[in-house]
């Protein structure tokens, strides 16, 4: 008989939680995102200390660049891509340097950034290419990286290396194939 009055109460007491739940869950849910995103795309550092195509950059000691870039025809490689050969000399001068696998990026265009991709192009984990800073060691190498790029990047590139002792500055080095 009153089975319609009684819900209404129901509805007025709770509506300040309900307007809450509408008003906080799409904000909690878009900061997220948001900060995932961000440090997704991040080299986790934010201020990049760039050298241009043919010059190397200095940071903490450690000597990067300069560096070069190629095509590369691949068998290995997805249709709709091909594949960027990097090679970046790393001359730590006499210090360890233990750093993340460097980034490549588009300088123009649309910003689309690749991680290196040795092992997808069936290069294997501990083949003779140097992918990364060797864990001990303070002599010169250079990193030999594969990039699994969209068809239509064309270049020029960045090279985003971070080191923690550099952190929040990381090393940009400019390469065009």
């Amino acid at each position: 008989m009153n089975r319609g009055r009684g819900r209404w109460p129901h509805w007025r007491r709770n509506g300040v939680a309900l307007a809450a739940l509408v008003v906080l869950v799409p904000t909690t849910w878009l900061t997220i995102t948001t900060n995932e995103s961000e440090s997704f795309s991040s080299p986790l550092g934010d201020d990049p200390v760039t050298a241009e195509v043919g010059d190397s950059v200095t940071m903490n000691g450690i000597e990067v660049g300069p560096g070069t870039a190629r095509f590369v025809e691949e068998d290995a490689a997805p249709p709709g891509s091909r594949v960027v050969v990097v090679e970046l000399p790393v001359d730590p001068n006499g210090d360890e340097v233990r750093c993340m696998s460097p980034r490549l990026r588009e300088a123009d265009g649309r910003g689309r950034e690749w991680v290196e991709s040795s092992y997808e192009l069936g290069y294997g984990l501990f083949g003779d290419r140097v992918t990364g800073c060797p864990v001990e060691g303070t002599a010169p190498f250079t990193l030999v990286l594969s990039y699994l790029v969209a068809a239509d990047a064309t270049g020029p590139f960045h090279v985003d290396m971070t080191w923690s002792e550099a952190l929040p500055r990381f090393a940009r080095v400019t390469v065009a194939p």
